[in-house]
């Protein structure tokens, strides 16, 4: 991947590549995972994307994209399964969590999808997974911005004055980039950071069905409604033999589900795993946690092993560290969902820490 954002950050040097690769056989790994980095990033130029386009033998999109729009909505509305749908969201192959938050969780890149339910009929989330260019949402058109040094930069524009321009790279997570408008040469709209042909990502399309109906029931009342309760959301999560992880451990970002329960699937294949939630005290109190299930589990906060996760917690103010060992043999739930909850008269102020 670092070549090819090698020659993104290089003004028409996506052409010179697309003009080196033209008629040249490319292994379908290396497809695969330049596709998958177009996906997160929406970083390649047209040219790009047909060269590494994944072989498919057929395309969904292109069979969805010809049905009636109405009729397929409908379908969405009385067949689509949100539980599943879920699960088809969090995929990696499709990177929707690499761009969408929902709620405080989750990267910038893409328009927030917490309410977007509340906000559009299904017929609109249709189209937009299917034609991304169709509609993009105010605030996250892409910009391709070219600097006096050939240099370029390519993202959302998230401000802009007489003396500089901020993006909001996605080939970077959603990491901010600025520049002074006095090396700006141009500036110039490029097609949606969401890539057309999500759908060929998909195994079926029930597949589709599912998803689209997760999307559209997101805000609505009901167990996908926003929920602002300070649930952990953002873990931190490891394999390790040891009693906890210390901070040299392979850690990788993982987010729960819209109900705030971190899957089992997501904490890897050993019985024994750790997850690291962060949680911005900012009032000091007393505070205990709402666990979904004790057995298996072990806490310690800010490194100090708590012998009883159930009992009443006295937190100074700054931000601490939960870390849990879950022993996945010892329980029966799907899961860990943890809350923090003040408890009787105390003053504490807690916000689990989300973002990307």
């Amino acid at each position: 991947m670092a070549l090819i954002q090698a020659f993104n950050r290089r003004s028409n040097a996506n052409t010179v590549l697309a003009k080196a690769l033209s008629g040249k056989s490319i292994d379908p790994s290396v497809k695969d995972k330049v596709a998958e980095y177009h996906r997160k990033s929406g970083q390649l130029s047209r040219q790009l994307e047909r060269l590494f386009r994944p072989d498919l033998p057929k395309s969904l999109s292109a069979i969805l994209l010809k049905e009636d729009r109405q009729a397929l909505a409908s379908e969405v509305d009385r067949l689509g399964d949100p539980i599943r749908g879920e699960l088809v969201y969090r995929r990696q192959a499709l990177a929707c969590v690499s761009c969408h938050a929902i709620g405080n969780v989750g990267p910038k890149i893409g328009p927030n999808l917490v309410a977007v339910g509340t906000a559009a009929d299904t017929t609109y989330v249709v189209e937009a997974i299917l034609e991304p260019n169709k509609a993009i949402a105010q605030h996250y058109e892409n910009k391709l911005i070219t600097l006096a040094d050939g240099t370029v930069l390519m993202g959302s524009i998230i401000y802009q004055s007489d003396k500089e321009v901020i993006i909001r790279d996605s080939s970077l997570g959603g990491k901010e980039r600025k520049a002074l408008m006095a090396e700006v040469r141009k500036i110039k709209p490029m097609p949606s950071l969401m890539p057309a042909g999500l759908a060929d990502q998909l195994k079926t399309r029930s597949e589709f069905i599912d998803l689209a109906k997760f999307v559209s029931v997101l805000g609505k009342p009901g167990p996908y409604a926003n929920d602002e309760s300070p649930v952990v959301r953002k873990w931190m999560v490891s394999s390790s033999e040891a009693n906890a992880p210390d901070e040299n451990e392979s850690w990788r970002s993982v987010y729960s589900l819209v109900n705030g329960i971190l899957p089992n699937a997501e904490m890897g294949e050993k019985e024994m795993s750790f997850a690291r939630g962060f949680v911005e005290v900012q009032a000091a109190g007393s505070v205990r946690l709402k666990i979904n299930e004790l057995n298996g589990l072990r806490l310690w906060v800010d490194g100090k092993e708590i012998k009883d996760p159930s009992s009443t917690l006295n937190l100074p103010s700054g931000t601490r560290a939960f870390t849990f060992s879950i022993d996945r043999a010892k329980r029966k739930s799907e899961g860990l969902r943890i809350e923090l909850v003040p408890t009787g008269e105390s003053a504490a102020k807690v916000q689990p820490k989300g973002g990307s």
